[in-house]
């Protein structure tokens, strides 16, 4: 908010001059933002907002106007209140897709102390060209891995399509931009999906990779600052352990906080973590409710490409009742 969309052309003199930095968690909090910004690169429309929670405008009452200074556009209103809109609809899609959670081992080791160990959404950050790294495989201690491992299941939670799928894209990753780099990959031996559920888990016999199928959940040591990582694992084989540059974690799902709140809002029936059920075998878009939809990964871990068929066939439905008048 306080920002008018029509008087902006996201030219970012605001956010550059605000002198308020802050971790960005869009980056994975691998970079910083400004208490006014965009919520990421390339989004739409592309206008900014002030975090009200940080801005010492709101925080401590200051007369700071450094960023409405900056706009030649006028386009900054501080006094901006927000508004109610009411719409009356016929149908509602629940697209509020998921959020990832962090393995236990990994959770209480704050970030800047493993540069060496990344999570799936921070390796994501890293190979993106608007990332913090830019697009270079390089960790925030400078360094470029000769070597990487890659945890492709969560191990201690419920593993999914989801992990096969970015666990192969990662070894695409690290292939396109580091050719030469000693690949480790272990898996999980509780994990065999049905083919249907994961048709892309047999993949992973068609990779020319140094890969293990571990009984039990590895645990990783080092990481920090010039630490390479050390990851004892026990597979089929017996005991072993490599030593890498890298480690990349897979990560669990969980429901999003605007899927738990959507769902509770409409009064939905749920799973326990708080998704919402499809009671309908004939449709894997429908809800408790008529005329609530759900689509992505609102209603459980989904791939990109069931993604858009869900989106498409929430779509249809809406479609089919606006021509035949009923669902």
């Amino acid at each position: 908010g306080m920002v008018d969309p029509v008087a902006c052309i996201g030219c970012g003199e605001c956010w550059n001059a605000c002198p308020v930095t802050l971790p960005n968690d869009f980056e994975e909090f691998r970079s910083e933002r400004k208490a006014i910004s965009v919520p990421c690169a390339g989004a739409l429309p592309n206008v900014p907002w002030i975090d009200t929670e940080h801005c010492p405008r709101y925080t401590a009452g200051e007369n700071c106007s450094i960023c409405a200074d900056s706009c030649v556009f006028e386009a900054l209103e501080y006094d901006q209140q927000d508004s109610e809109i009411e719409l009356n609809v016929s149908h509602i899609i629940l697209a509020t897709g998921y959020r990832t959670i962090t393995p236990d081992w990994l959770e209480d080791i704050p970030t800047r102390d493993r540069p060496r160990i990344l999570t799936a959404p921070e390796f994501e950050r890293m190979y993106a060209s608007n990332g913090p790294s830019e697009g270079d495989l390089v960790t925030e201690d400078g360094c470029t891995p000769s070597s990487a491992v890659i945890l492709v299941h969560p191990f201690d939670m419920e593993p999914s399509v989801l992990n096969t799928l970015y666990s192969l894209k990662f070894v695409h990753y690290f292939r396109s931009k580091l050719p030469e780099i000693k690949l480790t990959l272990l898996l999980d031996a509780s994990y065999s999906p049905d083919p249907l559920e994961d048709p892309y888990h047999s993949g992973w016999t068609e990779l020319d990779e140094d890969i293990h199928v571990c009984s039990v959940p590895p645990a990783a040591t080092g990481g920090g600052v010039g630490v390479p990582v050390s990851v004892p694992f026990e597979s089929h084989e017996g005991p072993g352990k490599v030593s890498a540059d890298m480690l990349i974690v897979s990560c669990g799902t969980a429901p999003s906080n605007g899927t738990i709140q959507m769902t509770e809002l409409l009064e939905l029936e749920s799973d326990p973590s708080g998704r919402p059920l499809r009671p309908d075998q004939f449709s894997t878009v429908r809800t408790s409710r008529p005329g609530v939809l759900v689509a992505g990964s609102a209603s459980g871990p989904a791939g990109a490409a069931s993604t858009v068929i869900s989106a498409i066939a929430a779509a249809g439905r809406v479609l089919s009742h606006t021509v035949h008048g009923s669902v």
